[in-house]
């Protein structure tokens, strides 16, 4: 018993040197790791909102504020550049996954050859993890079966250089616990599916109904996850994201942290830096930003 405590032990203890290899070799990681970016640059930030492998991102939303467009146009930049990434959803069946990456309207009841061709381009870099014609029914997936997607994909040799996932309060738990408690156990798994995977998981969150009362753009606070304040805490990074032009007039002014002022329009996305691991977050960690549909795809740019 005494030996085997030992052993137990031993998997969490590091002596000095142990733990001084153990940084060193994640330094090196961190140093040639390539960022995978998840806010484009835009004023007043002027600069990505940059992850790497290890990291754990939260994009905070209402629904209908731009959640999956962010984790949809992000998976279109990294395809299109002939990046490898696993797009999992518990909201959106696989069609429709692929479909809305690759912007085809699959609904429409025609598919023209095109359409066919952009399909096909991006199936060969967009893996996708939810339901489909094939899945079980009356099941739904959990993180350890996402995990062994991921361990799966490894084997086969495929380089995933981005997990995204939608969305956190939609996947369920194997014990079927009380629904914050769920959602919490949830958010660690991913973050510890993060380190042990060494991707990046950029995953979208609901922020609560509080969010509905804040006044002038109505961005989502730190606090704000849906039934979860673990999420806050394993994060690395949040983002909050806001669509003004849902309640504000267009044409309306919104002053920005750097005292400039953008204009409202149906497009107007306004993405803020909750947190940051690695850094601090000011007033300055803003983006106003462009949402728009390109073929059905949505694109997430600075405004020009």
């Amino acid at each position: 018993m005494a030996k085997k405590k030992q052993r137990d032990i031993g998997a969490w203890l590091y002596p000095p040197t142990r733990a001084a290899r153990s940084a060193l070799a994640a330094m090196e990681r961190r140093a040639n790791a390539t960022p995978v970016t998840i806010i484009p640059p835009a004023p007043p930030a002027n600069a990505p909102l940059d992850i790497i492998p290890g990291d754990l991102a939260f994009i905070v939303a209402r629904p209908g504020h731009g959640k999956s467009s962010c984790l949809a146009s992000m998976a279109r930049r990294l395809a299109t550049a002939g990046a490898s990434v696993l797009f999992a959803s518990w909201e959106l069946g696989v069609e429709e996954v692929l479909s809305i990456v690759a912007g085809v309207n699959i609904r429409s009841g025609s598919v023209s050859v095109a359409d066919r061709d952009r399909l096909v381009n991006y199936a060969d870099t967009v893996w996708i993890f939810g339901r489909g014609e094939e899945s079980p029914p009356g099941k739904m997936p959990t993180v350890a079966d996402l995990s062994g997607a991921i361990a799966w994909l490894h084997d086969q040799g495929v380089e995933l250089h981005a997990v995204m996932v939608d969305y956190l309060q939609r996947i369920v738990h194997p014990r079927s616990w009380e629904r914050a408690r769920a959602v919490g156990e949830n958010a660690e798994a991913l973050k510890d599916l993060a380190v042990s995977a060494r991707v990046p998981l950029v995953v979208a969150a609901q922020a609560g109904r509080q969010v509905d009362t804040y006044p002038d753009v109505r961005m989502p606070r730190l606090a704000d996850v849906q039934w979860s304040s673990s999420a806050e805490q394993v994060a690395d990074v949040v983002v909050g994201l806001t669509m003004p032009g849902k309640y504000l007039p267009s044409g309306q002014l919104i002053r920005l942290p750097d005292g400039d002022s953008v204009e409202v329009t149906h497009d107007l996305l306004l993405a803020r830096a909750l947190k940051r691991r690695w850094g601090r977050c000011g007033p300055l960690d803003a983006y106003a930003l462009r949402l728009t549909f390109h073929g059905g795809a949505p694109h997430v740019e600075g405004r020009g």
